[in-house]
């Protein structure tokens, strides 16, 4: 066991917790697991400490939503649209990437509910995950073009048929916008055919 994991040992007998019944530690996940009981010790012992915090999930599951948007659409958009991103974003300069990744988090988050976050950083190498942590911290950004909207609908498995560039613009016909409100949710302006 390291340090932290004999400290929060130790803090948990101290308040009462017995190991093994009201909490375990899991070698493989590297985690405590603790009961109900363990946690109202916690809370009488120290009142000020936000418990409920400390203990929240790292990163939300999403597993359900995922399965579900999978489910609707035919094909593993979550992973597809993932994937397309880490490719995209080297080609991107930082003002673009920066607003690449904002407008597809947001817009996808809002219509769907899953954080896409996890499944881009598990798609990028180290040097990527460093470059994407920076850019999300960015304010100054430039929404690249089309090219945001144009990944998004074919990680959605939307043919050529339902979008179109015409003039510099994307143009969406009426399957296309029934795709796109499934996948994102947001303020931008798109002609309708």
């Amino acid at each position: 066991m390291n340090p932290a994991a004999i400290d929060l040992f130790r803090l948990f007998t101290e308040v009462g917790a017995v190991p093994g019944e009201d909490f375990s530690w899991d070698l493989a996940r590297q985690s405590y697991h603790l009961n109900e009981r363990c946690f109202t010790l916690l809370q009488a012992a120290y009142p000020d400490m936000a418990w409920d915090e400390v203990f929240a999930d790292a990163e939300p599951d999403n597993s359900a939503a995922v399965e579900d948007l999978h489910k609707t659409l035919g094909l593993p958009f979550i992973d597809r649209l993932a994937a397309r991103m880490a490719l995209r974003l080297p080609e991107l300069p930082d003002p673009q990437a920066a607003g690449y990744i904002q407008v597809i988090f947001g817009g996808v988050t809002a219509a769907t509910g899953v954080d896409l976050y996890p499944f881009v950083v598990e798609q990028l190498g180290m040097a990527g995950h460093v470059r994407l942590e920076w850019l999300l911290r960015q304010e100054e950004l430039v929404v690249p073009d089309d090219t945001w909207l144009f990944d998004l609908m074919e990680a959605a498995g939307a043919p050529q048929t339902e979008f179109s560039f015409q003039a510099g613009e994307v143009w969406l016909d009426e399957a296309g916008l029934t795709r796109l409100s499934q996948i994102w949710q947001g303020d931008y302006v798109v002609g309708q055919e």
